[in-house]
């Protein structure tokens, strides 16, 4: 497993994958509860005629659970900065979340096999410094954020004056 630094935090690669018509999973389960990935793109990018959809998997005891919410993105040489949500609930559980990819056409004629390029695409999880998760818990209007949505969801009562959880390790 490759881990890239930068100013802000780590980039912990979860695989590589080449994409097709079957749904495949990335190997490595993302570590933290973000929301923040980045997209990188390998291989023959010479003639791309296709798009894949990203999208969550979530493993529940003997069950896998997959989000309904799922990101289109476009091959491309440069890196991308995506944000995949990942509900209040499902993070405060602990879930293990894998991500899975399959590779679509842009067009794709009645009877017709399209074939384009044999690109890779690398899926990174953005992991930030503990100094920065500490200046983002410390956001007042972060913290009153998430005391509503808990307390509408009946998840945990928090009073008023609780700190928050301390994110994972």
């Amino acid at each position: 497993m490759t881990a890239l630094l930068d100013d802000l935090g780590i980039w912990q690669q979860l695989g590589t994958i080449t994409p097709n018509s079957n749904w495949q999973t990335f190997p490595v389960q993302a570590s933290s509860i973000g929301n923040t990935f980045r997209l990188a793109w390998g291989g023959d990018m010479s003639d791309v005629k296709s798009f894949v959809y990203l999208r969550s998997v979530f493993q529940l005891t003997g069950q896998q659970v997959v989000s309904s919410r799922w990101k289109r993105a476009y091959p491309k040489s440069e890196r991308e900065v995506i944000e995949l949500p990942l509900s209040l609930e499902f993070a405060l559980q602990n879930l293990g979340q894998y991500f899975q990819v399959i590779k679509k056409y842009k067009y794709e004629p009645l009877g017709y096999t399209v074939t384009d390029s044999s690109y890779s695409l690398t899926l990174e999880e953005f992991i930030p410094y503990p100094e920065t998760i500490k200046q983002i818990q410390n956001q007042p209007a972060i913290k009153e954020a998430v005391r509503e949505v808990l307390a509408e969801g009946n998840i945990i009562p928090l009073p008023p004056g609780t700190e928050l959880p301390p994110p994972p390790p």
